[in-house]
């Protein structure tokens, strides 16, 4: 016959069952909804996962609602399965909490401080929505410097002649990585005032690898320190190009006057940890999460905002306060896989001295 210890050890290990499980549980989904908790935001798994916090908000719900009709069916499962959907509703509720804190955002203010500076970002996918449409948007939001991730110099051109033509004038520079196989261009254009402040290519910033990035720096103090800025997308065989690319933004954030915007292809918790002194990357500050705007997504424009990915970013530096930011819709913003983004930029006392 079986010894009474025998007899106990079914017995205990069912006990322990849903304490190991729902353990388990809620590390996996702890780390999946927070993985700067546990220093994965940069690694592989998680960086997809969280890329979307609208889409995982609506997994775990989903996921919720299917362990707890399972609970329900499967009374010899149900001291598994509770605890587990009870895990999936907290990382829900927590996701929800992070997705509300973060904002959709508030109405953009019309006209910027004295001084001030209007900053467009819009990755064209390739100029797809024609020069004559990113000028027109230009010329609507009334942007005083424009990054255009996926625009060739051609485009660029094309986009200067049209702001010309109606009576702005505008000073346009593209950088390429001539020879690296999927590299396209990205150009910057610089409108009315800001046209004239004799910008010149800072060669020593060098560039993000893979995608072309570059700085520009005025003639005078009196104008921000111009980055536009693509990295490689975060995929598997691309994790330390990607990497090396937010270091890249990291080192021209130094700069307080800077002014960084364009493709990161990365989110909010894919820079955790890339602060320093307050700031989200290096020492800028993201105009996005300033605004409480942070929580409306990018790209791609064929799914809702919530759902999208706030990958496309402006980045200041201390010498600029981020009076308000938007995440452009419409029909004047359609064409490409991305949605444009404005921020209105006020100089900071620092920057006037």
């Amino acid at each position: 016959m079986p010894g009474a210890a025998e007899t106990r050890r079914p017995r205990v290990a069912a006990a322990l069952a849903p304490l190991v499980v729902s353990t388990v549980a809620a590390l996996v989904v702890g780390a999946i909804v927070w993985p700067q908790s546990v220093g994965l935001e940069r690694f592989p798994l998680p960086v997809y996962l969280v890329s979307s916090r609208g889409l995982l908000l609506l997994a775990l719900v989903l996921a919720a609602i299917t362990t707890s009709v399972l609970a329900s069916r499967s009374r010899a499962r149900r001291s598994i399965l509770v605890p587990i959907a009870v895990v999936l509703v907290l990382g829900a509720v927590f996701n929800g909490i992070v997705i509300a804190a973060r904002g959709m955002g508030e109405p953009l203010a019309a006209v910027p401080a004295d001084g001030g500076v209007r900053v467009l970002s819009w990755n064209t996918e390739h100029a797809a929505p024609g020069a004559e449409a990113i000028a027109s948007l230009i010329r609507e939001v009334e942007a005083d410097v424009v990054m255009l991730p996926e625009t060739d110099a051609e485009a660029a051109e094309a986009i200067a002649a049209e702001l010309t033509a109606s009576g702005l004038s505008a000073q346009h520079e593209t950088v390429d990585h001539e020879g690296f196989p999927g590299s396209v261009p990205t150009s910057v254009v610089f409108v009315g005032e800001l046209s004239s402040a004799g910008y010149q290519r800072a060669g020593a910033a060098g560039s993000t690898p893979g995608q072309p990035s570059a700085v520009w720096e005025p003639t005078n103090r009196d104008a921000p320190r111009v980055g536009a800025v693509h990295t490689v997308p975060p995929m598997p065989w691309a994790f330390p190009l990607w990497s090396a690319g937010l270091d890249w933004v990291v080192a021209q954030c130094a700069d307080p006057r800077a002014v960084i915007a364009g493709d990161l292809n990365a989110t909010l918790d894919h820079m955790a940890g890339l602060g320093v002194d307050g700031g989200t990357v290096g020492r800028c500050r993201d105009a996005a999460a300033e605004s409480s705007s942070a929580a409306r997504g990018t790209w791609p424009t064929n799914v809702p905002e919530l759902l999208a990915s706030p990958i496309d970013h402006i980045l200041v530096g201390s010498d600029w306060e981020v009076v308000s930011f938007d995440v452009l819709t419409g029909a004047s913003t359609s064409g490409s896989d991305h949605r444009p983004i404005l921020a209105v930029l006020s100089p900071s006392g620092d920057f006037l001295e």
